[in-house]
Parts: structure tokens; C-alpha cells; sequence
């Protein structure tokens, strides 16, 4: 049995790992012909590493998986702020033209 706050850190960088993987899946799928292929196997890959991970680290406790579901949706939110801010090198000059 694991700790909760290495339950909530564990979410947190995986959260991380997920959510930079999309912005680089992102900016390849604009220089490829395959859009569909890249996207579908990096959200697979993405998932697939996030559910190992967290099973690893929390097994079927349930406290420890809403701690790894927590520290997730805290780096959501982090990357969320930071993308709309306009911080991320990505959407500069983009502004105005969409919905991020």
C-alpha cells in the first residue's frame, strides 16, 4: 500500500507526460499525412502509459486511485491555465483565431 501524497504526485506527472504528449501530437499532426493515425496511436499510447502507471503505483485501492485521479486533473488545470494564458510558445500568434 502506497502513500496518498505519492498517489497525488504520480497523477501529477503523469498528467504532465499526458498533456505534453497531446501538444506534441498536436504540432507533428500538422506536418503529416497520416493526421488520423498519429492521433488515434498517441492517445493510445498516452492512455495505455497513464492506466499502467496508475495501477502500478495505486493496485485497487481506492483512496490511492482518487489521489492518482486528483494529482491528474491538477496538472490539467495547470496546463489549461498556462495554454490560455497564451505562455505556451505553441499559441503565439494564434490568438483570436480559436478556441484553445
Amino acid at each position: 500500500m502506497g502513500s496518498l501524497l505519492g498517489a497525488v504526485l504520480a497523477g501529477s506527472l503523469m498528467g504532465g507526460l499526458f498533456f505534453g504528449g497531446l501538444w506534441w501530437t498536436v504540432q507533428k499532426a500538422t506536418h503529416t499525412k497520416h493526421t488520423e493515425i498519429l492521433l488515434m496511436a498517441s492517445f493510445v499510447l498516452r492512455a495505455a502509459v497513464l492506466l499502467g502507471i496508475g495501477y502500478a503505483v495505486c493496485g485497487d485501492d481506492f483512496v490511492l486511485i482518487f489521489g492518482y485521479l486528483g494529482g491528474f486533473i491538477i496538472s490539467r488545470g495547470l496546463a489549461m491555465r498556462m495554454w490560455k494564458d497564451g505562455a505556451h510558445p505553441a499559441l503565439h500568434g494564434r490568438k483570436g483565431k480559436g478556441a484553445v
